[in-house]
């Protein structure tokens, strides 16, 4: 794009987004493109945007070339990106959903055992709050006579494996549950 705003050049992978625009190689851009790409000419740094046209979304870099006045705009479709990121929101929200509204005590630890989330159930229980439980190792609140548990749970869950137990955790009060 030059400093007045014509469209020099387009491969034909960004016809479609010209078109979309309103404009075609030769003509100048919209206002609103040509004033983002002279913004980014007189800045002297480059600007990146997230386009959406034709069911697609494209990230669209605009880099200055300041020696020869003009802009050049690398496109990169990432629709099937942006798909992926809405469907891991949308899981990560029943994930939380289901964990917190489960009846039963239910945690995460780390790969050195340190607890990174806890549903509320298990803080009620325990009569802890998540400051004094996360990054806390779960061996800490464990009966020492589960450690075997505590280890055979750690190997299953290193290799992927489901593996149902039942641990003695040590509550708040000393006392153990």
């Amino acid at each position: 794009v030059a400093e007045d705003g014509t469209v020099l050049y387009g491969n034909e992978a960004s016809f479609s987004l010209l078109k979309s625009w309103g404009c075609e190689i030769g003509a100048p851009l919209t206002d609103e493109w040509r004033g983002f790409a002279l913004d980014t000419l007189k800045s002297r740094s480059s600007n990146y945007t997230e386009v959406a046209y034709d069911g697609r979304i494209v990230s669209l870099w605009f880099v200055p070339i300041v020696d020869g006045a003009y802009v050049n705009i690398y496109g990169q479709d990432i629709t099937e990106r942006k798909q992926a990121e809405v469907a891991l929101r949308q899981s990560e929200t029943k994930y939380r959903e289901l964990i917190e509204k489960a009846t039963d005590p239910i945690y995460t630890v780390d790969i050195k055992g340190n607890f990174v989330e806890v549903n509320e159930e298990f803080l009620r229980d325990g009569g802890y709050t998540a400051d004094d439980i996360i990054g806390r190792n779960l061996t800490t609140i464990t009966h020492p006579d589960d450690d075997a548990v505590v280890i055979e749970a750690t190997k299953k869950a290193l290799q992927g494996k489901a593996f149902q137990y039942e641990l003695r955790v040590e509550k708040k009060d000393g006392n153990y549950s």
